[in-house]
This record gives C-alpha cells, structure tokens and sequence, in this order.
C-alpha cells in the first residue's frame, strides 16, 4: 500500500461519517452545483448545526434616527436610498455642507472631464448611447475579449483608443458616469439632462442584455458571484433608480428586465455558507446583487428572497467579522474595504426598519478599535495582515459620522483620515472607495473642535480606564505610555482567531512602536513573508505562508508595564493552503475555478498532495466540524475555494517563544526576548527591524545602533582611507532617536562566524508565488538585522526612544544572568530572569522604590 493510500485511509477512518462520505478538501471533489444549492441557498434551508452563539442588542444611543430616509410605494423611483420625498432635504444638506457641495462639484467636473469632452473613449460611446445608436457604441466601446475574464475583472483598459479620461476608482468609467449623471439630473431636476441618460442606459442594456442571456445558459449560472455580476454591476442598479423619472415605459421594462435577469434564480456569495464563515471582505463584494434587488423592489421579477438572505449574511459579517470589542477579522484596509462596500445596502435596510447602523460591533470598530489603532500622531493606522496599514475606507468612516455626529470617537478617526484632514473632498469621487455613494449622498464634516482627548478617554474608558487594549479573541494588543503625540505607543499581533488561510501574513509575534511622532517599527500592506515583519528567521527562512494560528500564553498588564508572551511554535511546524491548490486542472476548471490552476500546480510539485493531513487543532476542528459535508451542500470560503483546513510540515522548531514588554516610568522603553531553537546545529538567526525609509544609522557601535531620520541634524560627510567613516549625522539636542540595544545575544563556536549587525535599505518584494502578486513590489523601506550563528540566539533586544541630550540608559547583568538592571539617574528597573522547563526566560520586572 502506497503512502498516499495509506493517508487516505487514514483521513476517512479520522472524519466523521457525513464528511468520510468523500473527501472534499484534498484532490480533485465531487461538487455540489450551484443549481442543487439555488433553492436551498434562498429560501434558508441548508439546516446546518448551530454556529457559535453571538448575542448582541442594538446599541441606539447617538444614532441620528432621523437622518433614515423614506421608502415609496413599489413602482416609484427613486427608492433604493431615498424617496422622492427626500429630495428637498437632500439637496438643503448638499448645499450647506463644504463636503456636498465640493463633491457635486467634483462630480460635475469628472463628468467634464470623461464624458463631457469631444473625442474622449467615455463622450464616443455615451454619445452613440444617448443617441440610441447600438452600432455606433460598439465601435466606440471597442470590446476586448479579455473583459470579464475572469468574472468580476470588468473592462480591460488594454486596447488602443480605449483608455478612459476620467477616474472613477474600481468602476466602469462609463457606467459610473452614467450613474453620476443621473443623479446630478435628478438633483437638479434636468429633464434633459435625464432623458438623454435614460435613454443610454436603455441602449446600454440592449448592448449587454444578449451577454447576461448567454451567461444565464451556461453550468453554474446560478452563483450570480462568478456568472452575471459584473454584466449588471450596482452602476446600473443606482442608474436606473435615479433616471426613472424621465424613462419611457419602455426604457424602464428593458432596464429592469436586464437586472431582473441578472439576478433572478440566483444566490450569491455567502449565501451557501453557515453563519459563522461569513466574515471576510469577499462578503461586502455582494452588495452589488443586493443594490441591484432593491432597484427593482416589488416590480416583475424581482426576487424578495435575495433581499432576505443579503440581510442575514450582513448581520452576521457583522456579528462574526467584528467582534465585541470592535476588532475585525482583517487589516484595515480589507475590513473597511468590504464593510464600506456595504455601507449603502445598511442604510437601505435601515430606511425598511432593518436596522444593522446600530450593531454594537459595527459601531465599535471605529470608535474602539480604529482609535487605538491609530499611530499617535494620527492620519497612519498600524494593524497586521494586508492592507494593515492602510487607512479606514471612508465610505464606512463617513457613514459612521453621518449617523453618529455626536460621537468623539468616531469623529476622531474621521477627521484623522488624511482625505478629511487635508479637505480634499474631490476625492470622494474618485477615491477607490467601493461604496461612493454614501460619501455622495451623505455629506459629513469633522466637529468644529478637536475631539482627540473625549474619544481617548472613551476609549480608555472601555479597556478599564487603563493604557492596555488587549484583544484575547484575536490575539492583538496595543498599549502605551500615555495618549501624547509623543507617547510611545506599542502594537504586538499573534493572530490565533483564523482557522482557514486568509489575508494573514508570516507575522506571529511581530510589533511595530511608535514614539516622538513618528513610526520607528512598522508593518507593510502586502509583505506575506516573515523577512519583512518584526520578526526572527532561521537560515533566511520565516514562519509558514498562509499561516496557521499562533498562541498567546499569557498577557499580563500593570501601572508600570505591559507584556505580551507568545508561542509562535506551531508557525513554524506546520503551513496551510487554500484546498483548491491540491486539485487537479480537471477538478478546478469543473468548478469554475480555473484562476487557481497555476497556483495548485506549483503547490503541488513542492508540496505533494500525501504530505498534506487534517489539522487537529480544536479551533479548526470546532469551525468545519458537520459544517464543511455533501449534506450541507459542501460550502467553501472565499470564491468558492475553500473547505477543511489542512496542514503539512514547513519547517520545524523546538522552540520560539517571544515576549514584548513596554515598561512605563520617566524614561519608557521596549524588550523584546525572543527563545527560538531550531535543533542542536548551528544556524543563522536574524533579528529584524522594519523602519520607513526614511529612517537610518546615526552610529552602529558594540551592542549600540542608533536610528534617527530626515529631521537629524547632519554635517559634512568625511570618509577616511577607503570608505570606512562614519555617517554625516550628528544630532542636535532634541532630535529624535531610537537607541536599539542587544542585551543578550548567542555566539557562534568561532567568532569570525558571527554577523555584524545592519541597517540596510531593502525592497519589499514580495518573492512568494504560492498565491498571487508575485514579485510585485512594495517600495523601499529600512531594515535592521541583527545576526547570530548560534545553536540558540537568546535575543534580548531594547529599544530606547528619546531626544538627543537625555541621559542614555546604563544596562548590566549579574554573573549568572539571573538578573538584568537597567537605570537612570531618576529610574532603576531591575528584572529577575527564570527560565521554564521548556526554555521560556521571565523576566520579572521587581517592585522597588528609584532614586
């Protein structure tokens, strides 16, 4: 019996009954079809098991309930957002706000610019629209073969003639000008204006209705996801809703007909999948389907159910995708990305008395987590994973302050957003925003005074008054010295909360701190590999990618200190893939998933499918277990990718531990202990540091590296023999710096094989091919590098943040390292070290009185 047969054998003897039946998340699967899901994906009935109980009760305190607008009678238009009713109102709230009236502003400019200009690729083909003329557009359009391939790409901007003037962000040009165009007619009660859009979106759906006909005669058609959602994107939906007024009956049957079309007998994406796995961006990418439904809201084929089902998978991305104290399952830049998506089909749910504006989850990402998150000298935001750096989508931001305008917290972070703070509200048309509607029907502005201090102190408040936010459920803390622009402010990740592969870096255990208004440590938007985290690697290999959950072993939070202890083992042991990278090209290209066939290629030839087994671990375990079957219609995360999480060996460690302490007191600091071992052989540890560019050596001396910036004081460069010298800068009393210094470190059994320490300008370059970006750059940034060729490393790192002229910390241990003293003329701090049976040190910071 072959190797293979035998790990077969052995998952089908592992699994319970229902899933043994076949084994979906290894080689190639049996799928269940889109047309047997249909039926049961509407109407609710996949009768999956409980999914872990979240209670919550809606949270109205602050909430401008009359800011809700009304719905009209089916049949009358507008009535996605608003009612004709509304119309007044909304004009007097555009015209008095310095947001409205520079967005319309912007709006009629883009407008100018794309389709107002003779001869543009946007004037060509709306003027053969308007005109009625279908032949006329599609020379115009210059259709490429390549447009929605694959689905959910759109038009291709790769053929001669055919690049658009005006930038609308991720929309169609075209499309978004259209919409923008109706409801500027219908602001401004352009009859003109809105016959002649009214009747190119008629032809425009003459022009792709033959397309969502094909589409709909095709395997699969029922996942409105990858057959017809980007034939009829919400741009049509918003169109036809605001150039109703001036349509013919007949106008309006061919538009409605084409979104009726498009979505009806349809499900979407999360609608197959038990409550709890609806918690990633992807989810806020349906709200297309739903804007779509309710443009035609009680009018011939529209589907209620759709709207049914939308709502449940909204409440529960709310419910599972943030939890209660307002973290979200992503970065920054993806949570806020898929939540603002959705921002306009909340306020529609709203307006129908549906109210999710009021989650308590939604509300405290912003005011809770958003804030703590935010670098001190705010307008930067530091969280792990892609697009953790990113700042808040403002189509969630703007939103939130709309319906909350009195709430310090979250008019702190919006008013940080750099859009608002440099007040370039034109943007907000052509931001890559998903959602811009809300920013353009939603007009806010920050307080007229500065909310930092109420909304730190709410946000203090909520974690016990103290310095400390500690998220125990996704492994995340921030904490810090004070609440200054100044103040050191330090952020430590151990994700342990993911139990599939998602937008997850390399990164168990990494840090980023702040202090004297700047970032010294940070973290990158897409850097997936540990060699550019603030990280340990062995022989220039890091923690597995995608990456498997990490564990927190203790956080301990004081007056005069705060430590994380993480167990980053489990990182290094073991690595994750997406289950559609172990199917063959048949397998794939049967489920439509033809996008991931090179990717499960090269992951197949590395990694052979018998190296891969179940991960055992309870929380994955918990996740699929009677979910992730046949009978439940064999769900899958992401575009249809996903099932039951498996592992296979990486690159395994004995040990690594690391624990990051900031201790408080006149003069606050960072240590950063890390007891990592590969084995009994000598290997090459680094130590790594990532720093913005603009961030370099003042002087690498011994133990000593001394960081500053652009702002540090500089004299002319004298370089002495060939190119030995030191660097051109010489601080000034005052200018800011980090003192980094190696308090403990292992040494190799010759010197000579000992690494020198570094501070090196690096590209991040993402080199991993795994999944996708590869070899796509992420700009230039500062790394240090502190080496050991060392059976164990035993890093001890301190990082010092202060002014030129302030008294540099002397450090000292006894004889036999059992305690470390680090003091001051008016600060002493003594530390007890222990070790634990499986090699942890402690460091105890002890109780005494200083000088």
């Amino acid at each position: 019996m072959n190797r293979l047969v035998i790990i077969c054998v052995f998952l089908r003897l592992a699994l319970p009954a229902a899933a043994a039946e076949r084994d979906p998340r290894i080689g190639d699967v049996d799928p269940v079809m889109p047309a047997e899901k249909l039926e049961r994906a509407l109407n609710g009935t996949f009768n999956f098991p409980s999914s872990p109980e979240v209670a919550w009760t809606a949270d109205e305190r602050g909430f401008a309930k009359e800011r809700l607008y009304h719905v009209p009678a089916a049949g009358v238009h507008p009535r996605i957002l608003f009612a004709p009713e509304d119309l007044p109102e909304i004009r007097r709230r555009l015209a008095s706000s310095e947001a409205g009236i520079a967005t319309l502003g912007a709006l009629r400019a883009m407008l100018v610019k794309g389709i107002g200009t003779k001869g543009t690729w946007e004037e060509q083909c709306y003027s053969a629209l308007a005109a009625g003329d279908l032949d006329a557009f599609k020379t115009a359009f210059k259709e490429n073969t390549q447009d929605n391939v694959p689905a959910g790409t759109g038009v291709q901007f790769n053929v001669p003639g055919r690049m658009a003037a005006s930038n609308w962000g991720w929309s169609n040009p075209l499309l978004a000008s259209m919409e923008a165009k109706a409801l500027l007619a219908l602001l401004d009660n352009d009859a003109a204006s809105g016959k002649a859009v009214a009747t190119a979106l008629a032809t425009y759906a003459s022009f792709v209705g033959p397309k969502v006909d094909a589409a709909n005669a095709l395997p699969r058609h029922e996942f409105h996801w990858s057959s017809t959602r980007d034939y009829v994107p919400k741009e049509i939906a918003y169109g036809y809703d605001w150039a109703w007024p001036w349509m013919t009956s007949g106008q309006r049957d061919t538009v409605r007909s084409l979104i009726a079309r498009s979505t009806a007998g349809k499900y979407t994406l999360g609608m197959d999948l038990p409550p709890h796995w609806r918690r990633w961006n992807y989810i806020g990418a349906t709200a297309s389907y739903t804007i779509c439904l309710f443009a035609i809201e009680g009018e011939p084929g529209d589907e209620p159910r759709g709207r049914e089902r939308a709502f449940e998978i909204y409440r529960d991305y709310l419910s599972y995708g943030i939890d209660a104290l307002g973290m979200g399952t992503e970065g920054i830049g993806y949570q806020t990305g898929g939540l603002g998506a959705i921002s306009p089909v909340l306020v529609a749910f709203a307006n129908r008395g549906k109210n999710l504006l009021t989650h308590p989850h939604w509300r405290r990402l912003v005011d809770s987590w958003l804030v703590q998150a935010m670098q001190p000298f705010g307008g930067n935001w530091q969280t792990s994973g892609d697009l953790g750096n990113f700042p808040p989508q403002l189509d969630l931001v703007g939103l939130q302050k709309y319906f909350y305008p009195d709430s310090a917290g979250v008019d702190f972070v919006f008013r940080n957003h750099p859009t608002v703070a440099k007040k370039e509200w034109g943007n907000l048309v052509s931001n890559t925003v998903s959602a811009p509607e809300v920013l353009w029907l939603f007009p806010a502005l920050p307080a007229a005074d500065d909310t930092r201090e109420a909304a730190q102190k709410e946000a203090a408040a909520r974690v016990g008054g103290g310095l400390s936010f500690h998220d125990p459920q996704r492994g995340s803390l921030y904490t810090r010295s004070g609440w200054g622009v100044d103040d050191l402010n330090l952020h430590v990740d151990c994700r342990l909360d993911t139990p599939y592969p998602s937008h997850d870096h390399a990164d168990r255990g990494q840090f980023t701190l702040a202090s004297h208004g700047r970032a010294w440590a940070c973290d990158g938007s897409r850097d997936t590999e540990s060699k550019f985290h603030n990280l340990v690697t062995i022989d220039g290999r890091g923690q597995a990618f995608f990456p498997t959950p990490g564990a927190w072993i203790e956080f301990q939070d004081t007056a005069q200190s705060t430590t994380a202890i993480i167990d980053a083992k489990y990182c290094w042991d073991w690595m994750w893939t997406h289950s559609c990278f172990l199917e063959s090209k048949a397998s794939l290209e049967r489920r439509n998933q033809a996008s991931c066939v090179e990717s499960a290629g090269r992951t197949l030839a590395r990694f052979p499918l018998e190296k891969w087994e179940v991960d055992p671990l309870p929380m994955v375990t918990a996740y699929y277990q009677g979910f992730a079957d046949r009978a439940h219609g064999d769900p899958r995360m992401w575009n249809d990718e996903s099932s039951w999480q498996l592992r296979a060996p990486w690159y395994p460690v004995r040990k690594a531990f690391r624990s990051v302490t900031l201790a408080r007191g006149k003069h606050p600091y960072v240590l950063v202990v890390d007891d990592i071992r590969k084995d009994d052989a000598e290997h090459l540890y680094e130590w790594r540091m990532n720093a913005p560019p603009d961030v370099s050596a003042v002087s690498i001396s011994g133990k000593d590296i001394l960081l500053g910036d652009l702002t540090t004081a500089r004299k002319p460069l004298n370089v002495s023999g060939a190119f030995q010298g030191t660097t051109n800068m010489e601080p000034a009393r005052g200018d800011r710096l980090l003192l980094v210094r190696t308090l403990d470190i292992g040494l190799p059994e010759l010197p000579t094989f000992q690494p020198i320490p570094m501070v090196a300008a690096v590209e991040f370059k993402k080199t991993d091919d795994s999944h996708q970006f590869a070899n796509r750059s992420m700009g230039m940034g500062t790394q240090v590098v502190i080496g050991s060729r060392s059976v164990e490393p035993k890093f001890v790192i301190m990082l010092f943040p202060h002014r030129h002229g302030d008294e540099m910390p002397a450090t000292s241990w006894n004889e036999d390292r059992t305690r470390l003293t680090i003091a001051w003329m008016d600060q002493t701090d003594i530390y007890a070290v222990s070790v634990t049976a499986n090699g942890r040190r402690i460091f105890n910071r002890l109780e005494h009185p200083t000088p």
